[in-house]
């Protein structure tokens, strides 16, 4: 069953976000970012430079995060409270959008 995480914090660079999570199977520790997230905060990955650019959350202005090339998974992992997506209702309006199995 594909559950959500509603209203979770995401402190980018003490740079705190509200964001809702979908909790994919199988991708433990991975955070995917949405367009439309990534839209509304400006974000502009720079690859080459490893440099991810976001609008603040409260104020004007933007900030860099330079993005390392090697993770320690046990300082950036959480622990978390999910809420099954059938307990979201705009989830109950569009039961047909929202498959019980992603293929």
């Amino acid at each position: 069953m594909n559950r959500a995480v509603l209203g979770a914090t995401l402190d980018i660079s003490n740079h705190v976000f509200r964001v809702n999570l979908v909790v994919m199977p199988g991708l433990v520790l991975d955070v995917i970012m949405g367009m439309n997230w990534m839209n509304e905060w400006g974000a502009v990955i720079d690859a080459g430079k490893r440099v991810l650019s976001l609008r603040e959350p409260q104020g004007s202005g933007s900030f860099q995060v330079p993005l390392p090339r090697r993770f320690d998974f046990a300082s950036i992992s959480c622990a978390t409270q999910v809420v099954p997506l059938s307990q979201i209702p705009v989830v109950c309006e569009f039961l047909d959008v929202f498959l019980e199995a992603l293929p």
